[in-house]
């Protein structure tokens, strides 16, 4: 089983990636490590706000929805009294 050596990248490290590399480690940079999370939790963010937005827009059509059958419904019921 592989084991991770996260490292920065820095020329002092090169002995670390080479015995690394020698033995078949996996070599994580950890900078890039960090800009992958990064990039990884804004695009949850950003998936997170725009299933808050589509949530809320339902909501609005769903209570647009049934003001629109009410109003459907008091239409009918004064046509049944007048007729």
């Amino acid at each position: 089983m592989a084991i991770a050596v996260i490292i920065p990248e820095d020329e002092k490290y090169a002995a670390l990636v080479r015995h690394a590399a020698e033995n078949d480690l996996l070599i994580v940079d950890l900078q890039h490590l960090v800009l992958a999370l990064r990039h990884d939790v804004a695009n949850a963010e950003a998936a997170t706000k725009l299933a808050q937005e589509a949530t809320e827009r339902l909501r609005e059509d769903r209570r647009q929805g049934i003001a629109d059958i009410r109003e459907l419904l008091k239409r009918f019921e004064q046509r049944q009294r007048s007729a």
